[in-house]
């Protein structure tokens, strides 16, 4: 289980983001836009929401390739830089069903 809502190594926007998607498809299957403001760490939040929220694999789109780029570097499992592991969301262990491609 991925320690991101407690976590004080995540951004209070970050975990708030989390918490709220997660209650949302607890009670819902509708779809859900979310906003967070410059500079809180969408990339970041994106990187979380398939742990306590997917039920299966997740799909990640972006708007054009500047974007895709970042959000790969962010989930690839090799990036020593990732926000989920200098977070330390699985308390330091690397997981093999989590990569970009």
């Amino acid at each position: 289980m991925a320690d991101i809502e407690a976590n004080p190594k995540v951004r209070e926007p970050q975990q708030g983001a989390h918490r709220a998607v997660r209650n949302h498809f607890e009670t819902s299957d509708e779809r859900v836009i979310l906003q967070i403001p410059v500079g809180c760490g969408k990339t970041g939040v994106i990187a979380t929401l398939p742990f306590g929220v997917a039920k299966g694999r997740t799909l990640v789109i972006t708007p054009n390739l500047t974007i895709r780029t970042g959000v790969a570097e962010a989930l690839d499992i090799s990036n020593l830089e990732a926000d989920w592991r200098a977070s330390r969301f699985f308390g330091g262990a690397v997981s093999r069903h989590f990569w970009a491609t």
